[in-house]
């Protein structure tokens, strides 16, 4: 088990920092790519260095997730939960089902991917996360340089985004949708870029290429969640419509046709495929997803008010207050393009005001899809207040370099580095609960034989067991009906010793043909993470 002390996860993050703070002074300098690249390194380093910090995986959806990737590893188009559905299950029931489509594949895939080329560890895991965050950094960069032709608002959109605490925690599995909600934010982010660039280039044989490129990444953006994605093309519509030297020429209009068309044969055959693969699971998925809208499912409720509280969790406790001044001043501002404002501003709002009006079912990560652009129109706001402010007061140009004193509280801000640190402390019960017991399910793979099913498991930890071994797992002791028909199956049988503080019934601990496995099981009535 790897426990790091927190003062020690305070000096990595400290350390994480100082190529970001380095690339502040090379922007300063003009030096933009040696910047640039050493703001992507300190991206990846705060992403890295959390996510390893967490050596379990956690229960709500990361061991979902991770076990339906790892047997992708070897079947990429069977997505399972259960390699061994020893006992009857509920095809409707995503979180202990057999054929899993509760969730489009791509960010699956990209687990697996990374699993076959690293390990099955943390590491292959949250890898394809730690990218993507980091690229988004990148991304954010371009799309506030096109937008407002100006690199200190870009850098600043970028640097915040690098530090944001939730951008980062969600890399790690700390909140739900975890791996397939950055995945999802990434392509989005990219079909968004992919636009802007459209856009400045229009009338230039490279537009098709970024016609191509919208298409493909919204169509990947919705093979991870689902049509929402498709919100690119409402920003992509408002540009036609507000920019009148280009809303009179016909051909305008195919090309987000044609991005459409590229858009639909990335992400169709998936559904087809499934469709015709796995009708019961695919047909019951779509419904299940239409019913977000009419029902809370699965107790995700609030009331229209829930996104809005869920800003400081999203960007801090300051920065919420700076994204409708830097929509003012994206509007106003000359120097912008005004059509990207629009276009920009409209999907941002459309977001908040879909899932906030029309969504029953409430879940933070919903609306994270929209936040590079809150990052961009707060770095706007930031800017425009200090270059208003030297306006206002003349003198104070010769002071700008204590303009970083505003900016290091915005970055403290959006990072948030004491939560990061203390939600890590070894002395929290579940946490360390959770530590050790990974700890024990990654060294039990000798004791058990292969095709075997383990009873016993605690509570949620199946799955995480599964992951770790090639075998099924059930959580608390089987009733002896259950034993019979899994031995009867032609399956062997493993149990813990003990399952919550239970000792071992009777009639399994006088069956010769079930293994007993003896451990010192860390027993938790913890409730899981549902964060």
């Amino acid at each position: 088990m790897i426990s790091i002390p927190q003062q020690t996860l305070t000096f990595e993050l400290l350390c994480s920092a100082i190529p970001l703070l380095v690339s502040g002074f090379c922007f300063y300098r003009g030096r933009e790519k040696v910047g640039l690249v050493l703001l992507l390194m300190s991206a990846f380093l705060f992403r890295l260095t959390i996510a390893m910090s967490d050596q379990f995986l956690y229960e709500w959806d990361e061991q979902f997730h991770a076990l339906v990737a790892r047997h992708m590893m070897d079947h990429p188009f069977i997505p399972v939960l259960r390699t061994f559905p020893a006992l009857p299950y509920d095809y409707r029931a995503w979180s202990c089902n057999y054929y899993w489509v509760h969730k489009q594949p791509l960010s699956l895939w990209q687990m697996a991917l990374s699993m076959k080329i690293f390990g099955i560890n943390f590491f292959g895991l949250r890898f394809p996360s730690m990218l993507m965050g980091t690229l988004s950094v990148l991304l954010i960069y371009k799309i506030a340089k096109i937008w407002t032709a100006a690199i200190s608002i870009a850098w600043v959109a970028a640097a915040l985004f690098a530090v944001s605490n939730y951008s980062i925690e969600i890399g790690t599995g700390y909140y739900g949708s975890d791996h397939v909600e950055v995945a999802y934010y990434f392509y989005e982010l990219a079909a968004i870029w992919a636009l802007c660039e459209y856009y400045i280039s229009t009338g230039s044989k490279r537009q098709y290429l970024f016609i191509f490129l919208t298409g493909l990444f919204a169509g990947s953006a919705v093979l991870n969640l689902w049509l929402v994605a498709l919100l690119v093309y409402g920003g992509w519509g408002l540009l036609l419509i507000t920019d009148s030297s280009k809303n009179k020429e016909p051909y305008r209009y195919l090309h987000i046709a044609y991005s459409l068309a590229v858009c639909a044969m990335v992400f169709l055959p998936w559904q087809l495929y499934i469709l015709h693969r796995f009708p019961l699971e695919s047909h019951w998925e779509y419904e299940f997803n239409q019913r977000h809208i009419t029902q809370a499912l699965d107790g995700h409720s609030g009331t229209n008010w829930y996104y809005l509280q869920y800003l400081p969790v999203h960007y801090g406790y300051v920065l919420p207050f700076l994204i409708l001044p830097g929509v003012i001043f994206s509007m106003i501002r000359k120097g912008y393009l005004r059509q990207l404002s629009i276009a920009m501003c409209a999907m941002y709002f459309v977001i908040y005001l879909f899932f906030s009006l029309l969504v029953l079912t409430r879940m933070h990560s919903f609306v994270f899809v929209v936040a590079p652009i809150g990052y961009i129109l707060i770095s706007i706001s930031f800017i425009e207040l200090i270059n208003r402010s030297v306006n206002r007061w003349p003198q104070i140009a010769h002071y700008k370099l204590l303009a970083i004193i505003p900016l290091l509280i915005l970055g403290y801000d959006s990072l948030r580095p004491k939560e990061l640190v203390n939600v890590r402390s070894n002395d929290d019960p579940y946490r360390k609960s959770a530590m050790e017991r990974t700890a024990l399910y990654r060294s039990i793979s000798a004791q058990l034989p292969d095709s075997c099913v383990l009873f016993a498991c605690p509570e949620y930890n199946d799955m995480q067991l599964m992951f770790w071994n090639p075998v099924g797992a059930y959580g608390g002791f089987p009733s002896e009906k259950d034993l019979q028909t899994v031995l009867s199956e032609g399956y062997k049988v493993a149990v813990f010793n003990k399952c919550e503080g239970n000792e071992m019934p009777v009639y399994i601990a006088n069956d010769s043909r079930v293994i007993k496995v003896v451990v010192n099981l860390p027993i938790s009535n913890l409730k899981a993470n549902e964060k």
